[in-house]
């Protein structure tokens, strides 16, 4: 299967008749957005986060997957892939990475440097996670709860 270019997918040729109109193109998936928003002219799946500190930001992130699904149904793309957000955290990789060449796996220093960006993080992932589960409520259905 051959990858389309995401500038292909611009708002015009999602009218075209052979544009999952049962012609010769198939669509296996979508990453979002697409269609892109006016004026981007690349890639940009975190373009809007759902993870994202400014409420107006998650809730473009929120607006412009809606348009994706929109369109996901018109080119009868099976998967939208969505890109939820992110979180700015410290980089040990660099520090990491000499401990491991000078004192191998199995020392404690390596191992208490390992876990700090974990545990460090857990305040910040459980934030972006909440916020991300709360923009994707929007479109998403609850399960039913079993009964």
């Amino acid at each position: 299967m051959r990858r389309v270019k995401p500038w292909r997918f611009r708002q015009p040729h999602a009218r075209h008749p052979r544009c999952g109109g049962g012609g010769d193109i198939k669509i296996s998936s979508l990453h979002n957005f697409c269609p892109m928003p006016v004026g981007v002219t690349h890639a940009a799946p975190n373009l809007y986060e759902f993870s994202a500190k400014k409420l107006h930001e998650r809730e473009l992130a929120v607006r412009f997957t809606l348009k994706t699904f929109e369109f996901a149904s018109r080119v009868k793309a099976p998967v939208v892939v969505l890109h939820l957000g992110s979180m700015d955290l410290k980089d040990y990789t660099g520090r990491l990475r000499e401990m491991l060449e000078r004192d191998g796996k199995k020392s404690s220093r390596f191992e208490k440097l390992h876990a700090k960006p974990l545990l460090n993080s857990k305040p910040k992932r459980e934030k972006a996670s909440n916020e991300s589960t709360k923009r994707c409520a929007k479109f998403c259905p609850k399960p039913k709860s079993a009964v």
